[in-house]
């Protein structure tokens, strides 16, 4: 507890379990290390130190301890922290958190060859963890390595052949660096690939929407709602299609599906906005209102239904809600 509250930052707190610790005797390892933790928190590491040296003299396998005193080590000489790593590393079963530490050390000294050497070390140790193969693509990211990244994502691809998400970033990353038309390009490459991956239908389908090619998305919407049913995404997809008919000028059409799918699930949260969106515009300021908050209820962090809450209440002449709603958008 006192650690949990040392690292979320809740000092008094932490305190007055280490008080505690103290006040019953009790002195393991553990008691040691946290101990040095509010030390070193307060500044006073070489105390800190000295409790991490204690610890690890009774217990030196203890990982946290290790850790912490490499950090220390870290601030006066760099190698003698990677040491000092190095050593647990090769004596811990759990070694992640150590070598997670040693690359953070070297990152922060810029030390660029040995950072890439410990993400591919990481990612052929842990091929089932593609979270190290993002990090390792963020990395050459910022060295502008551009081809790498395109090379590293592909092979997370390899690795989880069944996600959709090495795709959709590799997607993504194609888009920011070659442009919607590249990205549109490879994207349509991966339906072809893995036609029942509904994810990249569906995103698929907002780029076309996007390029205002609306045919060619309610064909892919379609196909993602024939396949899921009334799973979420293939009611997400039935909204979407409302929305596409609406922007035809087929209103009716268009609420009647929105109405159909909340009557299935009333909390989807696109089919919310798009009907609430609808109010607005035949002036039905309550209704919108109502329909946005609900959205608003299951997905608060969305901006789409802040923004357009506040632009509602400005045109149903409620302008200090208006003002709390544009307030809400921009802290988001």
């Amino acid at each position: 507890l006192g650690t949990l509250y040392a690292l979320g930052g809740a000092l008094e707190m932490a305190q007055e379990q280490v008080d505690a610790l103290t006040e019953s005797g009790v002195n393991t390892p553990d008691v040691k290390v946290l101990r040095a933790r509010m030390l070193a928190i307060n500044g006073d590491l070489e105390a800190s130190r000295v409790e991490l040296e204690e610890a690890l003299a009774e217990e030196p396998s203890n990982v946290q301890a290790l850790g912490l005193l490499a950090s220390i080590a870290a601030t006066k000489d760099l190698d003698s922290a990677l040491k000092l790593i190095d050593q647990g590393i090769a004596t811990t079963e759990n070694a992640r958190p150590l070598r997670l530490l040693r690359l953070q050390l070297l990152t922060r000294a810029e030390r660029l060859e040995e950072v890439e050497a410990d993400y591919k070390a990481l990612i052929a140790d842990y091929p089932d963890e593609p979270a190290f193969g993002y990090q390792y693509a963020r990395f050459l990211v910022e060295q502008g390595r551009s081809d790498d990244v395109t090379a590293v994502l592909r092979g997370i691809i390899d690795q989880t052949p069944d996600d959709p998400q090495p795709r959709l970033a590799l997607t993504q990353y194609v888009a920011g660096t070659r442009g919607t038309e590249a990205a549109e390009t490879l994207l349509r490459e991966f339906v072809a690939e893995k036609p029942d991956m509904l994810d990249l239908r569906n995103t698929l389908a907002r780029y076309y929407q996007a390029n205002n090619r609306l045919d060619d998305a309610f064909a892919e919407y379609e196909t993602v709602s024939d396949q899921a049913g009334n799973d979420d995404i293939g009611l997400t997809a039935r909204a979407r299609m409302a929305g596409i008919q609406m922007m035809r000028g087929e209103n009716e059409v268009g609420e009647a599906l929105l109405n159909d799918i909340l009557k299935t699930d009333s909390m989807n949260t696109e089919a919310l906005i798009l009907r609430g969106a609808l109010y607005t515009q035949q002036e039905g300021f309550r209704d919108a209102v109502a329909d946005f908050r609900n959205a608003l209820r299951k997905d608060p962090e969305n901006r789409r239904a802040q923004l357009l809450l506040a632009q509602t209440h400005v045109r149903a002449g409620d302008p200090l809600l208006a003002k709390d709603a544009y307030r809400r958008v921009l802290d988001s």
